[in-house]
């Protein structure tokens, strides 16, 4: 989800944590992380007007 950002690679954090194990290793550390998921976002050319 890189829409709107002027960054490129952005889109790319969420899979960079989940293949690092961060996930793995912040819980091992005692903290509480949950994983959301990819959130779907529409492409804004798809949108129709007033939807």
């Amino acid at each position: 989800m890189d829409l709107g950002g002027n960054r490129r690679g952005v889109d790319m954090g969420p899979y960079a944590v989940r293949a690092s194990g961060l996930y793995g290793m912040l819980k091992d550390l005692g903290h509480s992380v949950t994983d959301g998921g990819n959130i779907p976002v529409p492409v804004p050319e798809e949108i129709g007007v007033g939807a």
